[in-house]
């Protein structure tokens, strides 16, 4: 939890309202809602009235998240496909992957995003 509040006072910091994400995941597989599934993101440009984020607490470059929290960001995405919160056959794109739009950022790391690519595309 100490995370999450350190990354909800940086983003506040940058002017935000509040943190940018929609849920973020800790290595235990507790799912922390940041703006939850009606509202808008603040966390890619480009994309935030088009997106939900979920972030994986942690660096994942080379290593990948706990099984605990791989399963419940599943079980997440999986369950909001049932409720039709996210449409069936949604597109999985990685945060690194939008360039300039997304601030030219890294993350979630190229371990989590291979695997996200490979499991959590279109349930």
């Amino acid at each position: 939890m100490d995370r999450v509040k350190e990354i909800q006072q940086d983003q506040m910091d940058y002017g935000w309202d509040d943190i940018g994400y929609n849920f973020l995941i800790d290595g235990y597989g507790n799912v922390y809602v940041g703006r939850g599934w009606d509202n808008k993101g603040a966390h890619t440009p480009c994309c935030n009235s088009i997106a939900i984020v979920i972030n994986f607490l942690g660096y994942f470059e080379d290593d990948l998240p706990t099984s605990a929290a791989l399963e419940t960001g599943k079980n997440l995405i999986t369950c909001r496909v049932a409720m039709g919160k996210i449409r069936s056959g949604y597109d999985m794109n990685c945060h690194s992957d939008l360039g300039a739009s997304s601030g030219g950022t890294y993350c979630p790391g190229a371990a989590l995003c291979r695997y996200a690519k490979g499991h959590f595309t279109g349930m």
